[in-house]
């Protein structure tokens, strides 16, 4: 007899803390004084994101195989949730990025910019 096992939580972990790192430097980007943290905000989100949501969706259908796995469609509800949210947040972060690009263009010179 089988021991029953249920999907991981760990996708959902994951997507939780990027979502929350990602909203803390979009949120205190002044603070950190670089540029570049929107790089590592826009990585964070969506990109981990739904990544962590794929991650989800992978386990939970190779689960299916197994009689004794239990499905929990709410943690996947929950992924698909936090992923649209973290598409907010990536909006901020490349809106962000494109700034920087534009302000370095014009203070370097680049060609097709000036």
């Amino acid at each position: 007899m089988g021991t029953p096992r249920s999907a991981s939580v760990w996708p959902l972990i994951v997507g939780v803390i990027a979502l929350v790192a990602s909203a803390l430097i979009a949120i205190f980007l002044q603070q950190l004084g670089a540029q570049w943290w929107s790089l590592v905000g826009y990585g964070l989100t969506p990109l981990v994101a739904v990544l962590a949501t794929g991650w989800d969706a992978v386990g939970q259908l190779a689960g299916q195989r197994d009689p004794w796995f239990v499905i929990r469609p709410h943690l996947s509800r929950i992924l698909r949730i936090l992923a649209g949210l973290s598409i907010a947040f990536g909006v901020v972060h490349i809106w962000r990025i494109s700034e920087w690009l534009a302000r370095s263009a014009v203070q370097y010179g680049w060609p097709l910019f000036s």
